[in-house]
């Protein structure tokens, strides 16, 4: 779970920019629904 948590803390580093990380929640988001339609389809 650290390991993670720090990944997303050096992207948001790297992306100052407001628009970057609404851009990359809207990312995560895409991954999150992808990996939540995989796990129905598995099902």
């Amino acid at each position: 779970r650290v390991s993670v948590e720090g990944k997303v803390e050096h992207k948001f580093d790297m992306k100052p920019n407001n628009e970057n990380i609404e851009e990359y929640r809207r990312l995560c988001r895409e991954r999150t629904n992808k990996s939540k339609i995989k796990v129905r389809q598995v099902q």
